[in-house]
């Protein structure tokens, strides 16, 4: 992980040195969205495991129904350009934020949770954990364009490429909710919450993506990818699932500099 950092922080300040002496540099915005694959923490003191069925004959079942994990993201991306716009390297500042949940919240479903008391074994009836959690990241992406062409005019052009990328963060934000089936439980969610620790602050990611680039006559590209089944490289990411891979789809617009700068 360390080698990671190093390596993020090392190739940010080599893209900004180039970029300074380059015109093919662009500043842009990105927004993503996705989920994540894996299986049910065993972190929650829980007495039955997920994956029930949601109803047994038409009564409410007492099981965890699915532990479930979504993301989405913006950033701000510069782009430096290389080799006549085949190789493009990016960096940036991103905040993701993960929305992860214990139990169904779409149905009526409830499951137990065991006490920590040392003097009798107690359960509570819960509906559902939210887990919120965000952080601020640094990326580092290289993408290659495997063909490009024009299309309707000589200096539009769409282009196929394939990234590489990888990020580190820390996280800046951490909220868990419980629902009780009784409202009047709601006292002790401090007790159900702080049984479990909460999610590893260092955030680390190694992914690839393949994606559509639309490049206009004033060099503003239009970017769309899909992002492959990809890497979650720090361990406790979080208390509600075990990560085992994230894919999604990302969406950005780069603007050049030139039109922020005026030639003289």
């Amino acid at each position: 992980m360390k080698k990671l950092i190093w390596m993020l922080i090392f190739g940010a300040i080599i893209l900004g040195a180039h970029a300074q002496k380059t015109s093919n540099f662009k500043i842009g915005v990105e927004f993503g969205q996705g989920s994540v694959e894996g299986d049910y923490s065993n972190k929650w003191n829980i007495r039955q495991d997920a994956g029930a069925s949601l109803y047994d004959h038409g009564l409410l079942s007492s099981r965890v129904t699915y532990a479930q994990s979504d993301f989405f993201y913006f950033g701000i991306k510069p782009q430096v350009s290389l080799w006549n716009n085949r190789v493009n390297l990016y960096s940036g500042l991103r905040f993701t934020m993960f929305n992860s949940n214990l139990g169904d919240k779409n149905s009526n479903n409830f499951f137990y949770f065991r006490t920590t008391n040392p003097d009798a074994v107690e359960f509570y009836k819960i509906s559902l954990i939210k887990e919120k959690t965000g952080y601020l990241s640094l990326p580092l992406e290289i993408s290659y364009n495997i063909f490009h062409r024009n299309i309707l005019t000589p200096n539009t052009t769409f282009s196929f490429y394939g990234k590489a990328g990888a990020e580190i963060g820390l996280s800046i934000l951490n909220k868990r909710n419980v629902d009780f089936v009784s409202a009047t439980m709601q006292s002790h969610e401090n007790e159900v919450l702080g049984s479990v620790e909460k999610p590893n602050k260092l955030y680390g990611t190694f992914y690839g993506a393949l994606g559509g680039q639309l490049t206009i006559e004033n060099g503003m590209q239009f970017n769309v990818e899909g992002i492959i089944p990809s890497q979650i490289l720090t361990k406790n990411h979080s208390s509600i699932i075990e990560p085992d891979t994230f894919s999604g789809v990302q969406l950005s617009v780069q603007f050049p500099l030139s039109m922020f700068i005026k030639n003289n």
